[in-house]
């Protein structure tokens, strides 16, 4: 898992910037099988084939990584002469066999990640072509053999490695390694003392404390299950220490945590996949979204609010609440970080560039602090 992530994110860092490490540069498209092969391969090996299966990595999981990654770098390594020889309409026969391979692995790459409906919605809409011209009315359409669905699907360019592939590639995985250095720097600890000392004494202090917190690490890291695991293991606890029902402070954490996809600067994926469909820049989405997450952050402020005053919860002791002043003192780089982030997305227009740069800041900041200074065990 690990050769597979850094051999990924190598990847991605050399396309972004046009490094040309080690004279390696593929085309786009080329560029994108590569990252299907790493991350399909290494999905094989982190998502069991079943829920009760093993923690550790079945022997048939295995092969099927390996054949992950031969057949996208396969697909690769031709990557240009798909395009000059227009492959997507006729290959050759060892190209069709490689693609319907490795679209049958995806679909189950999809199960073990995204669960069954999921799957049966990519079989119902990626097979219809094989079965349109059996439907009624305006759902009719032309009928394509399985060779031609399969060649559409993995090597055109609106399928496999269509826009929310291309989406990933270019703009999420920087954004991805962006919150991982956040929360590793300790970045995540600071924000939420940050909202302690602002929050902590109000009425029901630690569910406004979580919202905040939650709310600051989401719109920085964009995803749900790493804001979860940054601000619930320490404010669910004291939710529940103060006096709010188990199953209340589950779900404060984890409206919350969900609020920050929707939360600038860094949102969910969608939020990529949404500028690139409209063709506009991701800054203008980051804008449009900015009133309706504060909106539901307000919402969540005064919901948690209202609970507390009718069940007479109250805030943090005095003695729980970190002074706001030293807070600042100790963390203000990580809002240098921030600033700098916001900066680039905004006024440079860098969405691409953006979140590497903001990663080596923080890193840099790491540097200087002895709990948080990163060494090889913690990357």
């Amino acid at each position: 898992m690990i050769l597979l992530g850094t051999l990924g994110l190598l990847m991605a860092i050399n396309q972004t910037f046009n490094l040309k490490l080690l004279g390696f540069q593929p085309l786009g498209n080329a560029y994108l099988y590569y990252l299907i092969g790493i991350f399909l391969a290494a999905a094989y090996i982190a998502f069991p084939a079943w829920k009760g299966a093993a923690a550790k990595v079945s022997w048939y999981d295995w092969p099927l990584a390996v054949m992950a990654l031969v057949c996208a770098g396969y697909l690769g390594y031709h990557g240009l002469t798909m395009i000059n020889y227009g492959w997507e309409f006729e290959a050759p026969t060892e190209a069709t066999v490689l693609s319907g391979i490795l679209l049958v692995l995806i679909l189950e790459g999809v199960r073990r990640c995204g669960g069954w409906p999921l799957l049966f919605v990519a079989l119902f809409f990626g097979t219809y072509p094989l079965y349109a011209d059996s439907m009624p009315g305006f759902l009719w359409g032309n009928q394509y053999t399985l060779p031609e669905i399969i060649r559409a699907h993995v090597i055109g360019v609106e399928s496999v490695i269509g826009i929310p592939m291309q989406v990933v590639a270019q703009l999420v995985i920087g954004f991805v390694v962006f919150g991982a250095a956040l929360t590793a720097t300790g970045g995540g600890e600071f924000f939420m003392q940050f909202a302690t000392s602002l929050m902590g004494k109000s009425r029901g202090g630690p569910a406004k404390v979580s919202v905040l917190s939650s709310g600051i690490m989401g719109s920085l890291s964009g995803s749900v299950i790493s804001n979860i695991l940054t601000t619930g293991p320490i404010t669910i606890p004291t939710m529940k220490k103060t006096g709010y029902p188990a199953h209340y402070a589950g779900a404060v954490e984890a409206c919350a945590s969900t609020g920050g996809t929707l939360m600038p600067p860094v949102m969910g994926a969608v939020a990529f996949i949404m500028a690139s469909f409209l063709g506009v820049p991701y800054a203008e989405i980051m804008i449009a979204a900015f009133l309706p997450a504060l909106l539901f952050y307000l919402a969540l402020i005064f919901q948690v609010d209202i609970y507390a005053a009718r069940r007479g919860l109250k805030g943090l002791p005095e003695s729980e609440i970190p002074n706001l002043w030293e807070t600042l003192k100790d963390g203000w780089p990580y809002l240098l970080a921030l600033f700098m982030l916001i900066y680039m997305l905004l006024v440079m227009r860098l969405e691409a560039y953006a979140p590497y740069y903001a990663t080596v800041v923080l890193l840099g900041i790491s540097m200087f602090k002895r709990n948080h200074r990163l060494n090889l065990r913690k990357v």
